[in-house]
């Protein structure tokens, strides 16, 4: 699922909300695992990426990276 700023997304079935910021570029995706020094495959994360990509959200006061793919965040109807 494709993100835009500005979105409220809700947290599984709860009452946490947050707001989408931007879409995090690929390239910054692999640098932040590098700094990590996590592993990873690099054709697996591209072709995860280009399911939906990773997204800045604030939450809590807090800036979070979530998968769209991972389904763990819904678009909220009604608010933009």
């Amino acid at each position: 699922m494709n993100y835009s700023p500005g979105d409220i997304v809700q947290y599984e079935n709860s009452d946490t909300h947050g707001i989408v910021i931007r879409k995090v570029p690929f390239k910054e995706v692999c640098d932040r695992a590098d700094d990590g020094l996590l592993e990873y495959d690099i054709d697996e994360m591209f072709e995860s990426y280009q399911k939906g990509g990773c997204y800045e959200i604030l939450v809590n006061e807090k800036l979070e990276w979530f998968w769209s793919n991972a389904g763990l965040w819904n678009r909220q109807i009604g608010y933009k």
